[in-house]
């Protein structure tokens, strides 16, 4: 059985995830208590290939702290294919949300509680659904369609192979890393060909830009230096069966040229050793998943993937 679980902060999407996931075939349940989720996907193992299932912060304020979730988590892991989505946002969005929809947040009700205090008590109460996540999502600046985007694109990378997955991610350090990353590598030292003028409207997949980069050491210095990092931890967690993920996220100054090279040159050494790999330069808008060095996606309809706004 393929099993998604979706939490996350009330007001992140939990509900548009739903949707997606149910017309993508997945037997989709909506808020059930923690306790009873093994009991319910036991029941439905011998019936239904696909199951998501949504735990809100009603179901889990009272227990999260005992770490039931967690042990509930380890146990369908080792019954299950599971993968667990986690939907942030930051506070000042979900407000806004709020604010729109005239709804209460849940432990306004629950623990009557103002809304600052509810969404300030949830994001505790939720740390450690978080920290078992394999895939996280900021939807702040996302909308409906963007939502659905990345929740295609995730069902797509997990529905390749059960093989450990990597993900790239360029980005400029202008707008910051992307929260969901769990590595990030400053390149802002390198050469940079901005200050070339007819390199700064490309980017670094151009052939030109590349061209610049090889006339450094430095460019080759750095990849070797990441690559003997990754790899020391990759050793590591690809004996694991509880990761399926891991999101790498290098940074330069406007993510166009130098993050956007190393990016590229990583992901494409990972292919060719045999990981399922993505890149994506959200500067860009653009996204590449490869495996064992086949180009399986290069569609830059894919642009709304990550920045996707209203």
């Amino acid at each position: 059985m393929e099993l998604i679980i979706i939490s996350g902060r009330s007001g992140a999407g939990k509900s548009v995830v739903l949707s997606v996931l149910e017309d993508q075939g997945y037997y989709c349940i909506d808020n059930i208590p923690v306790k009873l989720l093994t009991e319910v996907v036991d029941a439905l193992d011998t019936t239904t290939q696909k199951v998501a299932i949504s735990l809100d912060i009603r179901n889990l304020s009272s227990i999260i702290s005992t770490g039931d979730i967690e042990a509930e988590i380890m146990t369908l892991r080792t019954k299950y294919n599971t993968n667990v989505i986690f939907l942030d946002c930051s506070t000042n969005v979900i407000v806004s949300r709020y604010a729109d929809t005239r709804r209460s947040h849940p432990l306004m009700q629950l623990e009557n509680l103002s809304l600052d205090e509810a969404i300030e008590q949830e994001y505790k109460l939720l740390e450690v659904v978080k920290d078992n996540a394999d895939f996280q999502i900021d939807t702040s600046t996302l909308n409906v369609h963007g939502l659905a985007s990345r929740i295609i694109k995730f069902l797509e990378i997990t529905s390749q192979s059960s093989e450990f997955k990597i993900i790239f991610n360029s980005f400029g350090f202008k707008k910051g890393p992307p929260p969901a990353s769990n590595f990030v590598f400053d390149v802002r030292h390198l050469p940079n060909p901005y200050w070339d003028k007819k390199l700064a409207v490309q980017t670094g997949e151009d052939k030109e830009v590349q061209e610049f980069f090889a006339q450094y050491p430095e460019p080759a210095l750095e990849l070797n230096r990441i690559k003997a990092y990754l790899d020391g931890w990759l050793e590591l967690v690809d004996k694991s069966t509880s990761r399926r993920f891991v999101t790498i996220s290098i940074g330069c100054t406007g993510g166009q040229h130098r993050s956007v090279y190393i990016a590229d040159q990583l992901a494409r050494h990972y292919a060719q050793i045999g990981f399922p790999t993505q890149v994506h330069h959200i500067s860009l808008n653009v996204t590449h998943t490869l495996k064992q060095s086949k180009t399986v996606i290069s569609d830059l309809a894919l642009a709304e993937l990550e920045v996707e706004q209203e």
